[in-house]
């Protein structure tokens, strides 16, 4: 026969047969369990400039009154180019760090008895533009500059300033370790800019 319970929890079930004298019966142990879909990993986001934010999960609302106890929520990293490290792996909102600029999938999993439901989130941490240590340069009129390599998108020199009259060549104005020549002494100023792929939300 079926049978239906206004709450989620264990419920213990008896057959009993009965012959003249003689009676007999079994127990069945039924464990009603909740599925947690109602659970949220958060929005997709991107940090600029840092390697640490929050993470904004929901957890599923069980139905009151209900027994839910042994059910469990968890962050876990799914990919990225580093490692995330979570304060606190167990609540849905949770502060987590980052070794490494670029983009993670992390996900946030509850399971309540045999019922386990998960959601994922990608977090991009995107660097800022760094042009690298200022120059002195002696008696020649090249060098390399130093700027710093995005992790997704691209970046490009630009000139600020310059001596008037003079001209600046590139070996490739979109690598952050390009060459720089110059045809007079003085002092140059440059700007390297970092655009990242639409979407990510920095530049």
């Amino acid at each position: 026969t079926q049978v239906a319970v206004d709450l989620y929890g264990t419920y213990v079930f008896e057959w009993r047969e009965i012959n003249g004298n003689c009676t007999r019966s079994d127990q069945v142990t039924i464990d009603f369990n909740e599925d947690p879909d109602g659970l949220s990993a958060g929005a997709d986001r991107s940090v600029c400039g840092l390697l640490t934010t929050t993470l904004t999960g929901t957890a599923h609302n069980y139905q009151a009154g209900s027994d839910h106890n042994g059910s469990t929520g968890l962050w876990t990293q799914v990919s990225g180019p580093g490692t995330i490290t979570f304060t606190d792996a167990t609540s849905p909102i949770t502060s987590i760090t980052a070794d490494l600029f670029g983009a993670y999938v992390l996900r946030w999993t509850e399971t309540n008895g045999n019922c386990s439901r998960s959601d994922d989130v990608e977090i991009n941490f995107v660097e800022s533009a760094n042009a690298g240590s200022d120059q002195e340069i002696c008696e020649i009129f090249n060098t390399t500059l130093t700027g710093n390599t995005p992790s997704a998108g691209t970046g490009s020199w630009s000139i600020i300033s310059q001596p008037v009259g003079s001209n600046i060549v590139f070996g490739d104005v979109t690598n952050p370790a390009s060459t720089m020549t110059v045809d007079r002494y003085g002092v140059y100023v440059l700007r390297w800019t970092l655009s990242t792929p639409v979407g990510f939300g920095c530049n």
